[in-house]
């Protein structure tokens, strides 16, 4: 409410290309435009995983309704599941 920075995500090296919150809300996966991904603990922003780099840019992201997938579209045309 009064401005106050809560929350810094300093892992990317590159600009965020994308963020999703899981349908559960316990979740929040960010990705960057070197092909980084990530896994953060919603409430905390605590990192639980670091997912293997794309060869190119991350251009979007996808929570399955169930939140127990997730899908990552890169620049080259690849997409990965992880779950």
């Amino acid at each position: 409410a009064d401005g106050t920075l809560l929350h810094k995500l300093d892992k990317h090296t590159d600009w965020i290309t994308d963020a999703a919150f899981s349908p559960d809300g316990i979740l929040l996966a960010t990705a960057d435009r070197a092909g980084g991904a990530f896994i953060w603990e919603a409430g905390t922003l605590a990192m639980m995983y670091a997912l293997p780099a794309h060869p190119a840019a991350i251009t979007s992201l996808d929570w399955r309704g169930d939140s127990n997938l997730l899908a990552t579209a890169c620049e080259d045309g690849q997409v990965r599941l992880w779950e």
